[in-house]
């Protein structure tokens, strides 16, 4: 969606005679923009890491960011299982999203420290009564 025709991305808010699906299509095309922004950073951080070794950290925030904003970090019932495979789906499209920009060393090197992100990363599962 242009963001030149879309209120809600300049910040002006909606009119009351705006119809709803309207909103919900703007909303959506910002929802997607981030997500693509996050997908972008994290496959950027990614590739810069599997060539130099710098900004570890910087890349496994990335990555865990556009991990959480798929959603990848809850299951129905908060099956670990699920939320593992979710976390590597993820993962494996920022591996292939950098294919092009990487030899196959480094393409290597990138994939086990992506696995070792999603591993590590797990979310807690919490039990027991909580406030």
């Amino acid at each position: 969606m242009d963001s030149q025709k879309c209120d809600c991305v300049k910040g002006t808010g909606f009119r009351r005679s705006q119809p709803y699906l309207e909103k919900f299509k703007c909303q959506v095309a910002m929802r997607t923009t981030e997500f693509e922004a996050k997908k972008e950073q994290a496959v950027k951080l990614s590739v810069l890491w599997a060539k130099t070794g710098l900004r570890e950290l910087s890349m496994r925030d990335a990555v865990n960011d556009y991990i959480e904003a798929t959603g990848a970090n809850h299951a129905i019932d908060n099956d670990e299982q699920a939320i593992l495979y979710g976390r590597r789906a993820v993962a494996l499209r920022v591996s292939i999203e950098a294919i092009n920009s990487l030899n196959k060393d480094e393409l290597q090197r990138l994939d086990r420290k992506l696995m070792e992100i999603v591993s590590e990363n797990m979310p807690r599962q919490q039990h027991g009564l909580h406030r």
